[in-house]
């Protein structure tokens, strides 16, 4: 018998829970006569008509909310990039300062070190695509599950149609990092990846007993 929690779990993603508990207690009856190799592909063609179905409902509202969510992406992205640089910069200061032992030591040292870190280097860029690739958009993708619901799946599909022309009419560049269209599939995956974790978060949060 297949895993009812677990297509629960899955459903609930994209429906409301109490849905998609009735949809699996349909899909289950279906199973004895069809077999259970049936039930698995057709759980698949229910979760995709279902982001499917709240594209084609809200496209103008879903499309809307991911032009602003591109340029919230960008700004939160410069930010914690610029967080990640000044703290870079932080622990090679209190490092190089620890470290002196004379005052031109104490003085030259640190002024060498900010010089470096301030340019673009070898070791601040890897923090900076780790942040607008993974981090950023896996932050974004919680706050989507939390904003849109059961359509924070289909906001990311229509986020990955919309944003493929962004990149070109309204590029986003960092201070060593240019996002490019070969960045948006590592960008939509962490973001779904937040959508994900936080709609099962938020479905067990619902189903656990009220104490």
């Amino acid at each position: 018998m297949p895993d009812h929690v677990l297509a629960e779990q899955l459903l609930s993603v994209v429906m409301p829970r109490e849905r998609a508990a009735a949809v699996v207690g349909d899909l289950l009856e279906r199973v004895a006569r069809r077999g259970e190799t049936w039930f698995r592909p057709s759980l698949s063609r229910t979760t995709v008509s279902c982001v499917w179905r709240d594209l084609a409902a809200t496209p103008f509202q879903l499309a809307g909310g991911a032009a602003l969510a591109w340029f919230g992406y960008m700004l939160s992205s410069l930010l914690l990039m610029t967080a990640a640089r000044v703290g870079l910069i932080a622990i090679g200061l209190a490092f190089d300062v620890s470290a002196a032992h004379t005052g031109v030591e104490l003085v030259a040292g640190p002024l060498r070190l900010v010089a470096y870190r301030l340019a673009p280097s070898g070791f601040t860029a890897p923090v900076e695509v780790v942040m607008a690739l993974a981090v950023v958009p896996y932050l974004a993708g919680t706050c989507v599950a939390d904003m849109w619901r059961e359509r924070a799946v289909a906001f990311v599909a229509a986020a990955g149609i919309l944003w493929a022309a962004l990149v070109s009419l309204v590029p986003f560049a960092g201070f060593t990092l240019r996002v490019e269209h070969r960045d948006l599939p590592a960008i939509l995956l962490f973001m779904l990846a937040g959508v994900l974790r936080q709609r099962a978060f938020t479905s067990r949060s619902a189903a656990a007993p009220a104490r």
